[in-house]
């Protein structure tokens, strides 16, 4: 059955989900021992975090995850939320964002609409 979120996710390609970026938040909490960290987190996608000693290495740490954390819902079958602005970082070069996050057998389907990859994360 097609939901609303199966039907968004077809009208764009991998390359734009991985080259449009998402809200980042960096906050101090506490870890498990009690000692004071930085999270850094992409509230629109559900678990998408990461916990390091300072600012910023978790948004570098974040920036890695998140590329793992789309190509895994991807590969699973999960929608992947669109970010709620649109717009494309040009800088940012998918291929090497899927190389530096151990993808790189996604990178010849960047350019297919996400919702014609299969399991595996090939084109059907």
């Amino acid at each position: 059955m097609s939901t609303p979120e199966a039907a968004e996710q077809a009208k764009f390609s991998l390359r734009e989900l991985l080259t449009t970026p998402y809200i980042t938040y960096v906050e101090a909490v506490p870890n498990e021992d009690g000692v004071w960290v930085r999270k850094a987190s992409c509230p629109e996608l559900d678990g998408c975090f990461v916990l390091a000693p300072r600012a910023w290495d978790a948004i570098l740490g974040l920036e890695r995850f998140l590329t793992e954390y789309l190509v895994d819902r991807i590969a699973s079958g999960k929608p992947v939320p669109r970010p709620r602005h649109r717009a494309v970082v040009t800088d940012l070069n998918a291929e090497e964002m899927l190389e530096r996050a151990g993808r790189a057998e996604w990178i010849p389907s960047l350019d297919d609409p996400v919702a014609s990859l299969d399991g595996a994360g090939l084109g059907s």
